[in-house]
């Protein structure tokens, strides 16, 4: 990496973390409603049926999966948690970049090119990023594990660790499922079926956490609540 891409890269990260961590280390945002869903996990028989946010008007939406993963950081206070997940997105975010650059950016390209197209890119992409950091939602590590994925499947051959990544992207937000099909496209049988694989184990280990009925059960009411065929759904 060439001077000009690591000072910008350190501008960038610090101009981040100045805004949202100590300028917004108080907004719970979106993950507030994961947080507070998963420490209801083993209290409530019906995560879904409560509202969530302050004032509670939203229902949680997220998978059983995803809330045991979340549910260890119950154990944290919500700032901390807030504070993690952030960091962590931050540090996910370079990885992004990092990524994008490697397919977008040839070798014969020059360093003030690669560095113009760079600063294009975050300047585009600037609200989008916003956002989500404001709103602490969970895109970022969705786009991380899709990006991760098809790299180290389709670059390192690394296709277990890639066919997990995707997985759990799937899982977290359920848009990412579009890779299934260009696994096929692109030939990356044995990726496709890791995927599914892991997708199922997943989903099993979820009758191992929670009891039986219950993870039925939710699954049931989540299944319901994200239905593609519902009109709020589709909008």
């Amino acid at each position: 990496m060439d001077f000009g891409k690591i000072q910008l890269t350190r501008f960038i990260g610090f101009l981040l973390f100045l805004i949202f961590i100590l300028f917004e280390y108080n907004r719970y945002g979106d993950f507030s409603i994961y947080y507070h869903a998963a420490a209801n996990l083993y209290r409530l028989p019906d995560l879904y049926h409560p509202l969530y946010s302050e004032p509670p008007t939203l229902f949680y939406l997220g998978n059983p999966v995803i809330t045991i993963f979340i549910y260890p950081l119950t154990y944290l206070p919500l700032s901390l948690a807030t504070l993690l997940l952030k960091l962590l997105d931050l540090v996910l975010l370079y990885r992004i970049w990092t990524l994008i650059s490697i397919y977008l950016l040839d070798n014969k390209i020059t360093n003030k090119t690669k560095n113009s197209i760079l600063i294009i890119t975050f300047v585009s992409a600037f609200i989008s990023i916003y956002y989500n950091f404001h709103l602490v939602q969970f895109t970022i590590i969705m786009l991380y594990c899709s990006l991760e994925g098809i790299y180290q499947i389709s670059q390192k051959k690394s296709i277990p660790l890639g066919s997990f990544l995707i997985a759990f992207a799937v899982l977290t937000k359920i848009s990412p499922i579009v890779l299934l099909p260009y696994l096929i496209y692109r030939k990356h049988f044995k990726a496709f079926m890791w995927t599914i694989l892991f997708l199922g184990v997943m989903v099993g280990s979820t009758f191992i956490f929670i009891e039986p009925n219950k993870s039925w059960f939710l699954w049931s009411k989540w299944w319901y609540l994200i239905n593609p065929l519902d009109p709020d759904s589709i909008f």
